[in-house]
C-alpha cells in the first residue's frame, strides 16, 4: 500500500508541476475562513477497486474467474443433490458455500457426504 501511495504522490506531483499548480502552504491555509464551505460537486460513483486501471482490470478478471468457479461448484452441488452419483466440485478457496449447502450436509445426508466438501476445500 505504501508503494501504491508513493507512486500516486509522485505521479500527481508531476501533473501539478506540468500544470503550474502548487500545493497550498500553511499561511494560505490559515487565511481561509473555517466557517466557509466548499462548493458542492456532483457525486461520482465509487470505484470498484482503488488502484490503477491495470489493477482494476486484473481484479475484474480474477473476480470473474472466481465467480465462474463458484457458479460451477453450485451447479455441481445441485446436480449432486438430485443424484449423488454426480461428483462434487469444491467451492473456490476463500469463498463460503451457500447456506443451502450447509443445510444439506448437516441434515439428512450420510456422514460420508457431509465430510466430502470440507475435505475438498
Amino acid at each position: 500500500m505504501r508503494q501504491l501511495a508513493d507512486d500516486i504522490a509522485r505521479r500527481e506531483r508531476q501533473h501539478r508541476k506540468k500544470a503550474g499548480r502548487r500545493l497550498m502552504g500553511a499561511d494560505a491555509a490559515r487565511r481561509i475562513d473555517p466557517r466557509t464551505r466548499q462548493r458542492p460537486r456532483p457525486a461520482s460513483p465509487a470505484p470498484v477497486v482503488h488502484g490503477t486501471r491495470a489493477q482494476e482490470a486484473a481484479w475484474r478478471e480474477a473476480y470473474g474467474r472466481a465467480r465462474d468457479a463458484y457458479t460451477e461448484a453450485t451447479i455441481a452441488f445441485r446436480a449432486w443433490q438430485a443424484d449423488q452419483a454426480h461428483p462434487l466440485i469444491p467451492w473456490p478457496p476463500g469463498t463460503l458455500p451457500p447456506h443451502f449447502a450447509d443445510d444439506a450436509f448437516s441434515v439428512g445426508c450420510p456422514a460420508a457426504a457431509r465430510a466430502s466438501p470440507a475435505g475438498q476445500t
